[in-house]
């Protein structure tokens, strides 16, 4: 959805008689990528969508990093491909917010809910 979302907004600056179905294209692949990380139920399942990848040679590989390392190391291989194709709402999604908070403050319990001077 990324890549074909790119693809329409490319088109819609070459090809002007058809910019606008391009870019009403454009905007349901993006819906429809930000539609799917909202149906995320868990956790666990966020993690799997944003650290999935397409690439076959890297499938095998993360399938056996996941099960030894029990996902401490994650990829996040659909969120950087996010950011690649400037895809700002499944970025700024909360759900996927949420996770980068989590995996930001992992070694700081209690970091979040502290006040200005304890920060300090």
């Amino acid at each position: 959805a990324f890549e074909l979302s790119w693809e329409l907004r490319t088109l819609s600056k070459i090809e002007t008689e058809f910019r606008n179905d391009y870019i009403e294209l454009e905007a349901q692949c993006s819906k429809f990528a930000v539609d799917i990380l909202g149906q995320t139920r868990g956790s666990k399942e966020l993690r799997i969508l944003l650290n999935r990848t397409t690439d076959p040679s890297e499938l095998e590989d993360q399938e056996d990093q996941s099960e030894q390392e029990g996902n401490k190391k994650m990829a996040l291989c659909r969120l950087k491909l996010a950011i690649q194709y400037r895809q700002k709402d499944f970025v700024a999604h909360p759900n996927c917010q949420q996770l980068l908070a989590s995996i930001w403050y992992e070694g700081m319990p209690g970091w979040r809910r502290g006040n200005g001077p304890m920060k300090l």
